[in-house]
């Protein structure tokens, strides 16, 4: 999937490195779970990779969760109980025969760090069930965005096909049921354009939901299971124009414009544990950075300052 917010752009990148060379910009998977507000995580550049950072809902405590020296965390996601972090840990991310992306687990505090290393080289956009064993993610196959949504548990073994047909599926989201997924796909005959689905796992069902278009990679699903929120045109969009916040019913209907923005962009990140407000990304102040806001779109609260930050996921409290 190409043209999209996340994708790493020479001298300076806007949004996030999460696939560049042969794994093109498959982007972030994310699920939020009801609870009470926890913890959002997320990423920020540090030296020359991107780490991940776990900030308060109301800004204070941030804290840098991984250290690595030669390499990356990105898309990552909190588990339904707040304790554990799923993210894709990318090495050079500039492309060539060493680039390298690999499912990892973390607790939040930072402690016990697991690579599944059964989930290959090119897996990306990992995210939860609500049980807390099951992770599904990409396993991207081409510059694309096209490849298949794997399943594998939590500690790594029991790698499976998802059962889902048709190629590609970035920024997955799994619903309470834990048997239904949301997620951005790439039109066949025009990787450029994007659509949103949702799928049963393993029925080898699919249906778009939206119209095929321009969107920002990144959609979540709200905790109740009746909402989606997304963001669009995508950031990179041809027509010049501004990426806003929408959400709407899971059947593509009831779509409410959250924020109007003509200048800056706008992106989805995750809904809150409680339903009742949004995380999402903005350079209205110049510099990509995280903001709450209501689900309506009132009570903007900007909760990073510092190195551009992008991919927010909101945990609830453990």
């Amino acid at each position: 999937m190409t043209g999209t917010r996340h994708k790493l752009l020479a001298g300076g990148a806007v949004g996030t490195v999460v696939v560049t060379s042969l794994f093109g910009s498959a982007s972030a998977s994310r699920a939020t779970f009801r609870g009470q507000n926890g913890k959002l995580v997320y990423e920020a550049q540090v030296g020359a990779n991107r780490q991940l950072f776990t900030i308060n809902p109301d800004g204070s405590g941030r804290r840098q969760i991984t250290h690595f020296k030669d390499s990356g965390g990105t898309n990552a996601a909190l588990s339904a109980d707040g304790r554990m972090i799923v993210f894709t840990r990318h090495w050079h991310p500039e492309g060539g025969p060493s680039e390298k992306l690999v499912v990892y687990t973390v607790k939040q505090d930072g402690s016990g760090i697991h690579a599944l290393s059964k989930t290959g080289p090119s897996a990306v956009g990992p995210a939860w069930f609500p049980n807390g064993r099951h992770i599904i993610y990409l396993d991207v196959r081409d510059q694309f965005g096209n490849g298949r949504l794997m399943l594998v548990n939590a500690d790594g073994t029991g790698i499976n096909a998802a059962g889902i047909p048709g190629s590609g599926g970035d920024s997955s989201c799994v619903f309470p049921d834990g048997k239904r997924i949301a997620f951005i796909r790439p039109r066949p005959t025009n990787g450029e354009q994007t659509a949103i689905f949702i799928a049963r796992i393993s029925s080898h069902t699919v249906k778009r939901i939206t119209p095929w278009g321009s969107y920002a990679d990144k959609i979540d699903c709200s905790p109740d299971g009746t909402r989606i929120v997304l963001s669009k045109p995508g950031f990179d969009n041809p027509y010049g124009k501004p990426s806003n916040v929408f959400t709407m019913r899971t059947d593509g209907s009831h779509i409410v414009q959250v924020t109007h923005s003509s200048t800056a962009n706008n992106g989805a990140d995750s809904w809150s544990p409680d339903g009742k407000k949004l995380a999402f990304v903005s350079n209205r102040t110049g510099t990509y950075q995280i903001y709450t806001m209501d689900a309506d779109g009132t009570g903007v609260r900007q909760l990073t300052h510092g190195p551009e930050a992008h991919l927010a996921a909101w945990g609830r409290r453990p």
